[in-house]
């Protein structure tokens, strides 16, 4: 679909987006187009169907996507559509940017309790294989393993627990490798 056609880009506006022209008896050219879509995302609805405005925006920009690939916020805020905070992804890219589940044992994302042998696991997902980090007696511990590992599997798409794995990280590489 031919998106220029009918949006214009406006960094301003909630969606980041506005109608060209008018598209209704309702919606009249520079128009906030869209709005909230129910899961978090903005969507709009144009010719009886319903478009993440991100996707608009990107092809706004970059033209034509297929509907498999992924676009990913790179803040993870789902509302955030302006251009420079949008990116390509793979499956496994977008959901490493993903931010820790609600549910579960731990407060950390990629770590649970196991009850069983009483210490703390460290889990990743790879390509949608789950990787098993190893157990420690310690939730930060395996936290910061967990993101060393985001961090090495998925470098800038990772979602780390701590604000300083970043800079730890590359400090242990180079203590590694000099």
């Amino acid at each position: 679909m031919q998106f220029s056609e009918s949006f214009i880009y406006d960094e301003s506006s909630p969606t980041c987006l506005r109608w060209k022209r008018d598209s209704s008896w309702r919606t009249k050219a520079g128009d906030v187009a869209g709005g909230n879509g129910g899961d978090g995302y903005k969507m709009v609805r144009m010719n009886g169907r319903k478009y993440p405005c991100h996707r608009i925006v990107w092809q706004l920009f970059n033209g034509p996507l297929d509907d498999n690939i992924k676009i990913d916020h790179k803040n993870g805020v789902r509302t955030d559509n302006r251009i420079d905070n949008l990116r390509l992804a793979s499956n496994s890219q977008n959901g490493a940017n993903s931010r820790k589940m609600k549910e579960g044992t731990s407060k950390y994302k990629g770590v649970s309790f196991h009850k069983r042998i009483k210490q703390w696991c460290a889990r990743i997902t790879v390509n949608r294989n789950i990787l098993n980090l190893g157990y420690f007696d310690s939730e930060i511990e395996a936290s910061e393993v967990y993101d060393y590992a985001a961090i090495h599997y998925f470098g800038e798409f990772a979602k780390t627990n701590h604000e300083d794995s970043r800079r730890k990280y590359s400090e242990h590489l180079s203590s590694l490798y000099g």
